[in-house]
């Protein structure tokens, strides 16, 4: 085991979390003098739910405060700045947004100042979105929050792009954001699971030696204690084992691990990066002959990465090895730069960030014995195929490796499914002409979950018939907008409360990634005409008034003239 030196300061990487953190600072409601009052502590998450039909979801926040009984109590930005976070980025992942010292007192919602948003579609247009309530959202508990002193809670916000991003039905063609926003005190996501947390990183304040805990310096006035177990795996820069007390303070590391009730990070590994060097990246251009591949970064710049037999390679601290790569792959890597070439890195670590990846199941048969065929339809999951240099054959569509305790119940072709695992390298055949797989991760393999059964979800999608009302297409890009659908009763696809069927208008969203067959294409001409769309619902059910009408909408994947 390494004894480790000390880190030379206490800056961060800003690269790997910088858009993503808020800062918490301690506030209340009262500003008069006298003693301060009795506080706990409150850490604040965000994840986001899946979207098929955007490339990136960009959203600016400005603030946020609880609000309870005796006031607002004000979470500050660092510096006062506002932040843009990509919801995409976080599809399935945890992060920490705050953790913050609250007076004693009732909370009944949390409070978010949303300033811009914008979305990029598959085709790399990018339009602003209109903000509603002056971008003031309002998320209510399920039932008020009770701060106590020295109590730690933990608040997670499950933001559905899908479900916040709408289109006018006024003409304008504009999107507009009404953010659909989860907020719960467990940090569980809509599936059951815990989202993971792909990296925390910041410099260790203080070590428990009997706790067995860290206390790290995320930013300015941002601390996070890290819980550590049994199955922690602890490393250095070059991937040998490291013991927990070697861990110094001021030792600068890199957290994967899954956010408990209390606002605490169980690590399941800890990397040490006393020089920080490590960088986050899309693996393309793998050559696992030569040991090469090329990182791609998010701002499109590249790095040439080397690796051979002694590169520790790591997923969910689970050690694999360098054969486990595969083009797609979001890693960090960790290593020395090459003394000949500086632009050149020689890998010592790297480790794969976990992927949420949903589709609807084309091929069922095969889930008995191990393998399901997905189609998949995420803009931004296909931008990084593309990125990456993968062609998928058949057409977005995907193969599944499951896990012997997966279960199989509810899986059937037509399925929407969402699991979480990693993509790997498959040599392509007959029988399966992709050049990567996914492995699926069943939650039992996972050291911070529970149950036997695989990650699975059904999500709301729908085939519905009607006929073709007004046709908007987007006044930045025709080739997009809406079209509204009148559905009738008879069709018993919606009902009310009472199970009696309604009919109404549905508004249908087309995006560059919607397919029409052929004689149809998005334009007026399609006006008048009865259709049969499939997609995906993103909006909530919601009567208007008396008369039986619908308020949802639809991500239409594709539009078939009716009948065919």
């Amino acid at each position: 085991m390494k004894q480790l030196l000390n880190s030379k300061g206490a800056r961060l990487l800003g690269a790997v979390i910088g858009l993503f953190a808020l800062v918490g600072l301690s506030g209340c409601a009262d500003s008069g003098g006298g003693d301060s009052p009795a506080a706990g502590t409150v850490t604040l998450a965000i994840t986001d739910s899946p979207s098929d039909a955007f490339q990136a979801v960009a959203v600016t926040m400005s603030s946020a405060a609880l609000i309870g009984d005796s006031g607002s109590v004000d979470i500050p930005f660092p510096d006062g700045e506002p932040i843009t976070v990509d919801l995409l980025d976080l599809d399935g992942i945890n992060q920490i947004l705050a953790t913050t010292s609250i007076p004693e007192g009732t909370y009944a919602k949390l409070r978010l100042q949303v300033t811009a948003a914008t979305v990029t579609f598959a085709d790399g247009t990018t339009q602003s979105v209109d903000l509603v309530a002056n971008g003031k959202v309002d998320l209510n508990f399920r039932g008020p929050i009770t701060i106590t002193s020295d109590s730690t809670t933990a608040i997670q916000l499950d933001f559905s792009a899908a479900d916040s991003i709408k289109l006018t039905t006024t003409g304008s063609g504009r999107l507009i954001l009404r953010p659909q926003i989860f907020v719960g005190t467990t940090p569980t996501s809509d599936d059951g699971t815990t989202p993971p947390i792909d990296n925390l990183a910041g410099v260790i304040a203080s070590r428990d030696d009997t706790e067995r805990t860290l206390t790290l310096n995320v930013r300015r006035f941002l601390q996070v204690v890290v819980e550590t177990t049994d199955d922690t795996v602890i490393v250095d820069e070059d991937g040998s084992a490291v013991l927990f007390t070697d861990l110094n303070v001021g030792t600068f590391v890199h957290v994967e691990g899954t956010l408990d009730t209390e606002g605490h990070v169980v690590a399941s590994l800890i990397q040490v990066d006393v020089d920080r060097r490590l960088t986050r990246g899309l693996v393309t251009q793998l050559d696992p002959t030569l040991g090469t591949f090329t990182l791609l970064h998010r701002d499109e710049t590249t790095t040439p990465v080397t690796f051979d037999a002694s590169t520790q390679v790591f997923f969910l601290g689970t050690a694999l090895n360098t054969a486990d790569l595969s083009n797609g792959q979001i890693v960090y890597v960790r290593g020395s730069v090459d003394t000949t070439d500086p632009t050149i890195v020689h890998a010592a670590v790297i480790r794969i960030r976990p992927d949420r990846l949903t589709g609807t199941v084309v091929d069922a048969s095969g889930c008995a014995t191990g393998t399901l065929s997905v189609e998949i339809r995420a803009a931004h999951i296909l931008a990084r195929f593309t990125a990456a240099g993968i062609t998928l054959s058949p057409e977005n569509t995907i193969g599944l490796d499951l896990p012997s305790e997966f279960s199989c119940d509810g899986v059937a072709d037509g399925v929407r499914i969402r699991v979480l695992g990693r993509l790997t390298p498959h040599v392509p055949d007959a029988t399966d002409p992709n050049p990567v797989r996914f492995l699926v991760v069943n939650r039992s393999v996972l050291p911070w979950h529970g149950g036997a059964t695989g990650i699975i979800v059904v999500l709301p999608q729908a085939t519905v018939t009607g006929t073709v009302g007004t046709v908007t297409p987007n006044t930045d890009n025709p080739g997009i907008g809406t079209f509204v659908l009148t559905v009738a009763a008879n069709a018993e696809l919606f009902c009310d409360r009472d199970g009696r069927p309604l009919s109404g208008d549905i508004t249908v969203v087309v995006t560059a990634s919607t397919e029409f067959d052929e004689g149809l294409e998005f334009s007026t001409a399609l006006e008048g005409q009865t259709v049969t769309v499939e997609g995906v619902i993103t909006a909530r059910l919601r009567l208007l008034s008396i008369i039986d009408r619908l308020n949802i909408a639809l991500v239409a994947t594709e539009v078939h003239a009716a009948g065919s």
